[in-house]
This record gives structure tokens, C-alpha cells and sequence, in this order.
């Protein structure tokens, strides 16, 4: 929807493009057309027969069009990433642990030479 109310905003403030053209990339952006490349913007623009001028005129609206729908894609992620930020400090700083068997002096691959030993876990605090 961004990319198509600038790409219009961009098509209706340019000089060099016709009321007649502009009249038609109205019509045409009403039928939910969300994203056109550069090569389908110039087809069609050569299917209507517009002029090279009009032509590079509509490529530069969509391409700013294109970089304003990006622009806003990145606003929003940048606002979800700070909001996140604000739940993070309720993430555990260490995992929190039960009682469990450990190997004194072996590797966490175990020895079958040497006892097991209980270690109790070390209490969770947040922070």
C-alpha cells in the first residue's frame, strides 16, 4: 500500500508526465497492483506508447516508490526490535538447573573408573 500511494504521490507531483498517463496509472494502481519491476513498468509504458521522457519520468517515481516501501519495512522492524528490548530483562541470565550426577575429575563424556558424586544445583536469581 506504501509503495503504491508514493509511487502515485511521486507520478502526480511530476511535470513531465501527461495528465493522461497519470489518469491511467491511477486507474491501473486501483486494481491492487502492489509492485511493478522496471522491466513491467517500461512494457507497459511502451504498450501505451509513451514517450522516452514519460517513460524514465514513471521509472524514477517507481523506483523512489520502491525505496520508500523498504524505508517503511525497516521502520517497523526497527520499532518491533526496540520494543522487544523492553522484555529482555526478563530472560534469565543463567539456566536455571536440578540436581544431577557428575563425574569428579572426568570429562562430560563420563569415566566408568571413578564414582559418581551429587552436586546440588546453585540457586536462580534473577537479576
Amino acid at each position: 500500500m506504501k509503495n503504491r500511494s508514493s509511487f502515485l504521490t511521486s507520478v502526480e507531483q511530476n511535470p513531465a508526465i501527461p495528465a493522461e498517463v497519470k489518469n491511467q496509472a491511477t486507474t491501473e494502481l486501483q486494481r491492487d497492483v502492489s509492485f511493478l519491476s522496471d522491466a513491467q513498468l517500461t512494457d507497459a509504458l511502451g504498450k501505451a506508447g509513451t514517450s522516452p521522457e514519460v517513460t524514465q519520468a514513471a521509472l524514477d517515481a517507481n523506483a523512489e516508490a520502491r525505496l520508500d516501501g523498504l524505508r517503511a519495512a525497516l521502520a517497523v522492524l526497527a520499532a518491533a526490535a526496540i520494543l522487544a528490548l523492553f522484555f529482555t530483562p526478563r530472560i534469565p541470565t543463567t539456566q536455571p538447573q536440578g540436581d544431577r550426577q557428575v563425574d569428579a575429575g572426568c570429562a562430560p563424556t563420563g569415566c566408568a573408573t571413578r564414582p559418581a558424586v551429587s552436586v546440588p544445583a546453585a540457586p536462580w536469581r534473577p537479576r
